[in-house]
């Protein structure tokens, strides 16, 4: 893990980049000056070559007395006597002289090197009139050397040829031209601009990206009154002005954020209670739909008991027709209790209480409360469930809300005459097949509970069913709806994570139905 974090690290990456180019710049540019010296060196060796050989034809053309009256052993004597002058032993260079049959007359070479020489001075030297230079490989040591080759003449007449060898680099220099030198030069110098470029580095870069990273931290932990330090280069100035507006500005949005959030507190808070009035104004609007229906189911047992009572004040009767008359009135009050006591129940205001309820139960109680009630006197609710019990996790009454809302709307679209089908079932929702309405609010193969209210009313067109959920809209005359009943059942159903779907064609009667999640057994936690 440290080795990781030592290569991967910024001053690491940086490092081993300018040493690569420095290195490779060092080691080309010595290349470079090394085969330009040689070049230069190569050069200047010809000159000079040339310019020997001329000097040395010059004195080759002049022999002394002796060496002209020895005959052929006088070229013995002024080779002898013109390569003692010309040669010196501490330069690594050699001298030899050629007769007309190609053999060496004299040579500054060891004897058992003359082969070599021979191997310099091709034949074509001695027809030349000028001299003859090349560059070529010394065969025992491996050197590069320079081979100048020009005739011999005594008169103007050839007598033989010369043949002068230099080291193109002479052997104290030869070390200066080695690539180990240029290597080693380089690594040195290397190691040279290296260490004064970290040290720069980790001034000018490094410790302001520590600071950064650090002052980056120390943001991302929370910390907003933050700045850098002072930068020397211009970018870094730049970057840590940036930095600073950054801060300020997030400050600045977090504060903003803040507000915003209290403000959408507030507001949620004012569209709670709204909402909550809403469902009170419908369900006091239910009641009173109600209200008629109430009074005529509580008038005639209050008739009856006024009778039974004025009976008993007048006396006379016997004691088993006083006690039938005291059953009656007793079961007509519990009968006025029970209706009233339901009422209330209904449409008092009630904390939320999210729970687990069993929806056939729900529907049992919801009945109950309504069949006594005037308007549905000639309607008879069927009720089927395949589903028992049916979990669902919700405020009861809100829940029983949304039913008093489809009984009432079917009783009105029923003219009170006809019958109302409770279904209840669990279907898997399929996105493809399950209730159109449902909006993508469930997941694929999710359990619902789904609750079916049938009417066998006049039905709807397309158009009203588009609006049926809009609030204040209704199709009932002016005075006998609020227009929010539907609305408020869908916002009810809504918040309980499910939907609202309708089904209807006109004169076929409508069919609303409620999607719940099924609850689970933990779902209450």
């Amino acid at each position: 893990m440290r080795k990781s974090r030592l290569f991967g690290s910024l001053r690491f990456q940086v490092t081993l980049a300018i040493s690569i180019l420095v290195i490779t710049a060092v080691t080309l540019l010595g290349l470079l000056a090394t085969y330009l010296s040689q070049s230069v060196m190569a050069e200047e060796k010809h000159r000079l070559g040339v310019a020997t050989a001329a000097i040395l034809q010059r004195i080759l053309a002049q022999p002394t007395p002796a060496e002209a009256a020895a005959g052929p052993d006088g070229l013995a004597q002024m080779a002898r006597r013109v390569g003692s002058q010309f040669y010196d032993g501490r330069f690594d260079h050699s001298l030899t002289f050629f007769d007309l049959s190609y053999k060496i007359v004299w040579s500054s070479l060891p004897r058992e090197r003359w082969p070599y020489a021979v191997v310099f001075s091709p034949p074509i030297g001695i027809a030349r009139e000028t001299a003859d230079v090349n560059e070529v490989e010394d065969p025992a040591t491996g050197s590069l050397v320079l081979v100048v080759n020009f005739p011999w003449k005594i008169g103007g007449a050839p007598v033989g040829s010369v043949q002068l060898v230099e080291p193109v680099i002479p052997p104290g220099s030869r070390f200066l031209f080695s690539g180990r030198l240029i290597v080693g030069f380089a690594a040195v110098y290397a190691a040279i601009v290296i260490l004064f470029g970290v040290l720069l580095l980790n001034q000018t870069v490094i410790r302001p990206v520590r600071e950064l990273d650090r002052a980056v931290s120390r943001l991302i932990a929370g910390e907003r009154a933050l700045s850098l330090p002072p930068m020397d280069s211009d970018e870094l100035r730049q970057l840590a002005a940036n930095f600073d507006r950054l801060t300020r500005q997030l400050a600045e949005n977090e504060q903003s954020q803040s507000e915003q959030i209290e403000e959408l507190l507030v507001v949620n808070e004012e569209l709670a209670q709204t909402r909550n009035g809403l469902i009170r104004s419908e369900k006091l609007a239910s009641v009173g739909r109600l209200a008629a229906g109430v009074a005529h189911e509580v008038g005639n047992p209050l008739a009856a008991i006024l009778g039974y009572v004025d009976l008993l004040k007048k006396g006379g009767l016997d004691r088993e027709t006083e006690k039938d008359f005291l059953a009656r009135i007793e079961k007509d009050i519990t009968r006025i209790h029970t209706i009233i006591s339901g009422l209330l129940d209904y449409s008092r205001a009630k904390k939320e209480r999210i729970e687990i309820l069993d929806v056939n139960q729900l529907i049992a109680e919801t009945i109950d409360l309504f069949q006594p009630q005037k308007q549905f006197k000639k309607i008879v609710f069927e009720t089927a469930s395949h589903l028992k019990p049916a979990p669902i996790l919700a405020d009861a009454h809100q829940i029983q809300q949304v039913l008093a809302n489809f009984f009432l709307n079917a009783s009105h679209a029923m003219n009170e005459e006809g019958a109302i089908t409770v279904f209840v079932e669990r279907v898997l929702y399929d996105p493809s097949a399950t209730y159109r309405q449902s909006g993508g609010k469930f997941k694929p193969n999710q359990s619902l509970v789904a609750v079916s209210v049938i009417d066998q009313g006049q039905g709807m067109d397309e158009a009203t069913q588009a609006r049926i959920f809009d609030p204040f809209f209704t199709t009932k005359e002016p005075g006998k709806g609020t227009g929010l009943g539907l609305s408020v059942a869908d916002k009810i159903v809504d918040s309980f994570g499910g939907t609202i779907d309708v089904s209807s064609q006109p004169g076929e009667g409508a069919t609303f139905t409620m999607l719940l999640p099924e609850a689970t057994e933990n779902a209450a936690g």
